[in-house]
């Protein structure tokens, strides 16, 4: 673990070495991060299953959301274009694919209130608090998880082995003008940094 650590460090003193005034935008703070089993023969791997839809992790564990279609599907037309792009063909779940992939997004919003008093003033021979409506303003924050699950080889209870995992940091946040070039930018390059995935 330390050594891991000790391996971040100087990948985030290079990352804030890119913009030694601070970011100017919130694209330039994603993150692509990549991992896979050592053990797993991609080679031998050909077919693979996806949903349209990527599931939202939220508290509620009892009820199922998903993020926005229009967004979804943005992510999973790169991610389709991108396995295609390697030599994958996508088939039906129903056809016994050789991997799965499993999306999910985490996002957050968070909502700051700013109200804008001026003290009081005289007005009539009275004195009268001035009522200003409050200021808001919205932003969401959050990750783009990558999953590929191997369900050609189960045991008898076995839900299928991880052999690769992508994670999108920042992705989910930011304004919708620049998610569609960000989506293609970000999925783009996690592609091309797991190359392994290439037949």
């Amino acid at each position: 673990m330390k050594n891991k650590i000790l391996l971040i460090l100087p990948c985030l003193a290079l990352l804030w070495g890119c913009y030694p005034g601070g970011a100017d935008y919130v694209d330039q703070l994603d993150i692509v991060l990549s991992n896979y089993s050592q053990d797993n023969d991609f080679s031998k791997m050909k077919t693979f299953a996806m949903s349209d839809s990527i599931v939202k992790v939220t508290d509620d564990q009892l009820l199922t959301q998903f993020i926005k279609q229009s967004n979804a599907a943005l992510i999973t037309s790169r991610i389709r274009q991108n396995m295609a792009a390697y030599g994958w063909t996508e088939v039906d779940e129903s056809q016994s694919p050789d991997v799965v992939i499993l999306n999910a997004a985490m996002e957050t919003t968070y909502i700051s209130y700013y109200y804008s008093y001026w003290g009081w003033y005289g007005y009539g021979g009275g004195w009268y608090y001035p009522y200003y409506p409050p200021y808001y303003t919205t932003y969401t924050t959050g990750s783009l998880l990558v999953q590929m699950l191997d369900v050609k080889n189960l045991g008898p209870e076995d839900q299928g082995t991880m052999v690769w995992t992508g994670l999108i940091n920042g992705l989910m946040s930011g304004s919708s003008a620049s998610f569609s070039t960000r989506v293609n930018k970000s999925l783009d390059q996690l592609f091309a940094q797991s190359a392994y995935l290439k037949h």
